[in-house]
Parts: structure tokens; sequence; C-alpha cells
């Protein structure tokens, strides 16, 4: 899902880069360490779906791609099926068509290739004068509607906060840095839950969201809402840090519960919990495969 990086300390994600920072790395590392070429390959990230290189069509291509970006960003990071609004508003999530089209436009300034030639493994912009955006009316790139500025989803921005308009000094248009701003504030409703969602699966073996990458309407409810709250929160408190939340996880008692037991308090422990919904004991799941030393 995401690409390897290195933070501004020179270390990596596994040396506990705060995840703000990561994610600020995937969107926009470019503008924000405009000197480091290391720091620019994460946003790899954002040029790792599929491509049609030999389309005849450029302006096709660069639909697609877009459009893919738009909603792979959406996934990843705030869990919404922001792509189904791409021909028509949202037919469950409060996200219009122009919304859509507002977050793509975030991208728009995007430096495409020729044909036949590969996109680079990085994110690219030429300068900071991004060309227009408009709504593709019913998705179609041949036909565009009325012209949009960048802007943020507007159901999970109650921070009202907004894209800038870049300096006259700047190099790249700004959009992707308060794309990356936005995502990690603090007061984003949903950055930090879809990310604790997906650690607490990583260790229980089912999220407390069953569906971690839909927090729309159709996606399902949480097991435990207050605790998803708790969670986010403390990964906002402790810096961000994944390895503060792997410990704190771990060292929960609905952790360390055996899986299989007997007795009259397991019997009634099945019968009340038959899908383990209420943690009542630890799930089974598969160990990892690990290699040491071992080329294969």
């Amino acid at each position: 899902m995401f690409a390897r990086t290195r933070g501004s300390t020179g270390i990596g994600l596994n040396q506990d880069m705060p995840y703000d920072e990561f994610v600020r790395l995937q969107i926009a590392a470019d503008e924000l360490y405009p000197n480091s070429p290391e720091k620019a390959i994460a946003t790899g990230f954002l040029v790792a779906g599929p491509d049609m290189p030999d389309i005849n069509l450029l302006e096709e291509r660069a639909h697609t791609v877009l459009n893919e970006m738009t909603a792979s960003t959406g996934f990843a990071f705030w869990g919404l099926t922001v792509g189904c609004a791409q021909c028509h508003d949202h037919k469950s999530d409060p996200i219009s068509q122009a919304d859509f089209y507002r977050l793509r436009a975030v991208f728009a300034n995007m430096d495409f290739l020729e044909k036949n030639e590969q996109l680079s493994h990085v994110f690219e912009e030429e300068d900071a004068t991004a060309p227009p955006s408009y709504v593709m009316m019913k998705g179609d790139f041949r036909y565009a509607g009325p012209e949009i500025e960048p802007g943020f989803i507007r159901a999970v921005n109650p921070m009202n906060l907004s894209v800038p308009t870049p300096k006259s000094e700047s190099t790249t248009t700004g959009r992707r840095k308060a794309l990356a701003e936005w995502l990690t504030d603090p007061r984003h409703p949903l950055t930090a839950r879809v990310m604790v969602n997906r650690l607490w699966q990583h260790h229980f073996g089912r999220p407390i969201v069953g569906t971690p990458n839909d927090f729309g309407v159709l996606g399902e409810r949480p097991s435990h809402p207050e605790l998803l709250d708790w969670l986010a929160s403390e990964l906002v408190e402790h810096n961000w840090s994944l390895k503060a939340m792997h410990r704190l996880m771990l060292d929960t008692a609905a952790y360390r519960q055996v899986s299989r037991s007997s007795g009259p308090a397991w019997d009634q422990a099945i019968r009340a919990d038959p899908e383990n919904r209420l943690y009542s004991r630890m799930n089974r799941k598969r160990l990892e495969g690990k290699r040491f030393g071992t080329r294969f």
C-alpha cells in the first residue's frame, strides 16, 4: 500500500518515523523537502497505480491515472470509497462528484510523459502553474463540465482547511503539501482512526471497523466505537508513534487471552459471543512466515 521512505531524520518507518510524517512524505515529499531526492521517492505511492503508456489519447491516460490516484489516496488514508464519485454523486456517502474533482485537482499539475513512456517513479510537477480542472460529466474525459478549484472532501473537513494560492517564488503548486497537512491535522476525523483500525486488525485478526477500507455509510459500524476513538487520540498524543501503539495493544488483557480453553466460563463466552465481536477470547490466526539468512 505504501512506498518505502526515509524520514527527515534519516530514519525509516521501522525505526518509528511518526506516522503523520510518513503520510506527508507519501503525498508531498518533493514539496516539503525540495532539495532531497531521496525523500521524493516516497511520492512513488501516488504513481504506483495502473497506467496505459501505449494509449492513443494522452487526455484519456491522464484522466485514468489521476482518477486512480485520487481514489487510492481515499482508500489508503481516510478509508472512504472516494472513487465512486468520479461519475456521479456518491450513492451512499456525502461525497459529491464536484468533491471528487476538487480533490483530483490537487494532483492535476502532474508531469505526464509522451506516448509509450512509463511514468516516473516519483510524482513530478513542472512548475507552479496548474492547468484548469473541471468536473467531467458522467466521468467521461471528453466532456468537461464546470471549472472547479482544488479542495478537500467537505464531509470530512470540520477544520475547514483549504488549498492556498501558491506563492510567486514557488516551483510547485503547493496543493499536495496542503493535502498532506489536512490529512495529518490532529482534528481530522479519519486519518488516525483508519490507521489504528488497521493495527488492531493486524494484532487481533479482525478490525474494530470490519471494513477497513470503507468507513462510509455502507461500511460496518465499529464494534467498539469508544475504543476506536481512544486509540486514535492515543496515536496523536504519542507523537503518531506506531511502535507505541503496537506496545499499547500487545499489553492489553484482551490481547493476552487464550484462543482455546474449557470450563463453564469458556462455554458461556462461546454462547454469548459466538463471533467473538466482544473479544471474549483471542482469535486464532496464522503465524507469519519469516526467512532467516536463506535466499530463494
